[in-house]
This record gives structure tokens, C-alpha cells and sequence, in this order.
């Protein structure tokens, strides 16, 4: 029997193990602190696509923008949606969250921190601790007090259905194929 590899000896974490923690993590934490309504894991946004979009039952929305490296949040700055937020208070359509964080592994939070501060005063940052968890490093600000109008709202909760119903078919898809492949298997 081998032994398990310790912990010191393992490779660090590739990008996209660190986004899926951070996004465990980010729904964990909203579940406990935010009491969201709706959660739309990549939503798109106007012309943009939002990592992750929460709507509270007030209709008031976070927009979270989950980056794993220094080159990844620079690149977030070319985007379109970002050139709305100063017109956010005109914009009744609910295209323009109320409030906007970015989620960070904790490591980046010395580099990260002025570039955000530079780009995006409003925003909060939420970084991931060693243990699993989010923490705060920075206050998120209101961007604007309206509410996402109700037929927004409606968008919102159809297409979290649909990437819901998606992931149900492709995840009974795949058990499907493990009983055909290997016979009776108990997935509990």
C-alpha cells in the first residue's frame, strides 16, 4: 500500500484548481453573508460574460469576477463591460450590477490590490485563505441604488434553470455511460 504524498510535496495548484476553489468558496461565502436569491454561474451580462451573479430578494446584484493571476486581472481591464459602470446610475436595465468584487487567491493580494484600486475604486476584494475559506481585504462600494427590474429578474431565474436543467443532463449522461460501461454502479 503507498503512502499518501505530503502535503509540502505536492505541486501547487494548476489555474483552474484554484478557480473551482475560489468558486466553492464564493458560494459558500454568499450563501452565509449575502442570503442571495438567484446564483448564475457564468451570466452574461449585456455584451460580457460574469463569472458569477448574485440577486438578492431586494433585486440588488454582485457581480464576482473570479481571477487567478496578475495577466488574467489585466485583461479584465479591456473589457466592455467595465466602460458602463460610470454610466451605471443611467442605466435602469439592470446590465449594471450594484456592487462588484473580484475574488483572488491570497497569494496575488499584493499585486492585485493597486490595480484595482486604480481601475475599480468601488470594488471589494474577497481573497482565499489557505483553509478553504474567503476573506475580506477590501469593503465592496454601492455603484448605484436601483433595484434589477423585475423582467430582468425573471431573465435571470430562466437562465439559472437552464444551466441547472444542463448540468442535471450531462451529469445523468455520464452516469449512464458509467453503468453501461462498467454494470451496476451506486453513485451516493
Amino acid at each position: 500500500m503507498t503512502k499518501p504524498m505530503p502535503l509540502v510535496d505536492r505541486a501547487p495548484d494548476s489555474d483552474a484548481q484554484k478557480t473551482v476553489k475560489i468558486r466553492a468558496a464564493l458560494f459558500y461565502y454568499a450563501a452565509r453573508n449575502y442570503r442571495p436569491l438567484i446564483v448564475i454561474d457564468e451570466c452574461q451580462m449585456g455584451s460580457c460574460l460574469t463569472d458569477v451573479y448574485f440577486l438578492n430578494a431586494n433585486g440588488m446584484g454582485i457581480d464576482c469576477e473570479i481571477k487567478v493571476s496578475i495577466s488574467d486581472l489585466r485583461a479584465e481591464i479591456k473589457k466592455s463591460k467595465h466602460r458602463h459602470w460610470q454610466n451605471a446610475r443611467r442605466q435602469a436595465d439592470g446590465s449594471v450590477a450594484n456592487y462588484f468584487v473580484f475574488c483572488i487567491p491570497h497569494e496575488l493580494l499584493d499585486k492585485a490590490r493597486p490595480i484595482i484600486e486604480e481601475n475599480w475604486p468601488f470594488a471589494g476584494i474577497l481573497t482565499l485563505r489557505g483553509d478553504g475559506n474567503l476573506s475580506v481585504a477590501r469593503k465592496m462600494r454601492r455603484i448605484h441604488a436601483l433595484p434589477v427590474p423585475e423582467g430582468r429578474r425573471k431573465q435571470f431565474a430562466l437562465w439559472q434553470a437552464r444551466r441547472y436543467t444542463w448540468y442535471m443532463h450531462r451529469r445523468l449522461t455520464w452516469i449512464s455511460r458509467q453503468k453501461k460501461r462498467f454494470g451496476e454502479v451506486h453513485f451516493d
